[in-house]
């Protein structure tokens, strides 16, 4: 396994609360201020000599013409964290928690989504620890395989500024997680203590830069820049957080509501696939999020028994 000295017991039945947020999701406003101290998603950091992915810098992509190269985004919520349990009202104050045992066991299912032979090929991760700790056993296959490294990126960390929204600080992280995933390009020192104003501003930019990097990657292949198989998905994975997940996402969940029918968000370790889309319509190209057909079909692992 990935994870330091992981253990995995035999779990009891879990006491997860799928539903419980760190802070409620706001609708995404307009007037919402862009916060200027968060760091570019794919963007050349001067902390480095070389971007985070060196054959696609976004710009100002043009539109290109029709059909495009498939790009998947596979977003995922970390497992059961220890600020997940129902242990009372103090759970909210655990610092930066890592995954349970049962957390652990369902990112051990996850990770039958994602084979070595998936072409998985990014994979951007929340730099805290049950985030990590998430990647390193739900993409174990691919991260082993070396085709890919992980890379932390504090664009997808927790909305909210309580201790469980609280990260680690880097060189702490990057000494212990280092081997399998980059945090140079993307995590900036002092990075764990939340100063932005408006997590659905910060969703809102993320999810623009998400769109250009996915019309990038269709130019590349189309250009023969980027070699893949026809008709096979690009894909990219990005391990977050609930609150953060809902709010980039508001449209494609159906508004966050949560209804005696249907909850609109992530459980714990549930992963939500889409397919990115072009639409050339009367007001000009329009990209947007299409949940695919198989991950609908999929069913979160609450509670998880030994395998």
């Amino acid at each position: 396994m990935l994870l330091p000295d992981q253990n995995l017991p035999p779990v009891a039945p879990s006491t997860i609360d799928p539903n419980t947020q760190p802070e409620q999701t706001k609708e995404l406003r307009e007037d919402d201020s862009i916060p200027t101290s968060l760091p570019n998603l794919i963007h050349d950091n001067p902390s480095t000599d070389k971007p985070l992915i060196e054959i696609l810098e976004i710009k100002d992509p043009s539109p290109i013409s029709q059909p495009a190269h498939p790009v998947v985004f596979h977003f995922m919520r970390h497992g059961e964290a220890y600020n997940n349990i129902k242990t009372g009202p103090n759970r909210y104050k655990v610092k930066d928690p890592g995954l349970t045992p049962n957390g652990k066991l369902q990112c051990e299912r996850a990770r039958r989504i994602f084979p070595l032979e998936s072409n998985i090929r990014v994979i951007l991760c929340s730099p805290m620890t049950r985030a990590i700790e998430t990647t390193l056993i739900t993409f174990q296959d691919v991260l082993e395989s070396g085709k890919v490294r992980a890379t932390a990126d504090s664009s997808f960390r927790e909305r909210g500024k309580g201790e469980s929204s609280t990260g680690s600080p880097l060189a702490e992280i990057k000494e212990k997680y280092g081997e399998y995933i980059d945090f140079d390009a993307l995590v900036l020192p002092g990075w764990e203590v939340n100063t932005e104003k408006s997590a659905a501003a910060r969703a809102r930019k993320v999810k623009r830069q998400l769109f250009n990097f996915a019309k990038s990657v269709q130019e590349k292949i189309r250009d023969g820049e980027i070699v893949t198989s026809k008709d096979v998905p690009y894909e990219i994975a990005i391990v977050s957080h609930a609150a953060f997940l809902k709010t980039m996402l508001v449209k494609e969940l159906g508004g966050c509501r949560k209804t005696k029918k249907k909850f609109h968000g992530f459980y714990n370790a549930e992963i939500k696939s889409f397919s990115f889309d072009t639409i050339d319509g009367p007001a000009g190209v329009e990209y947007s999020f299409t949940q695919t057909a198989e991950s609908k079909k999929r069913k979160p692992a609450l509670r998880v028994v030994a395998l």
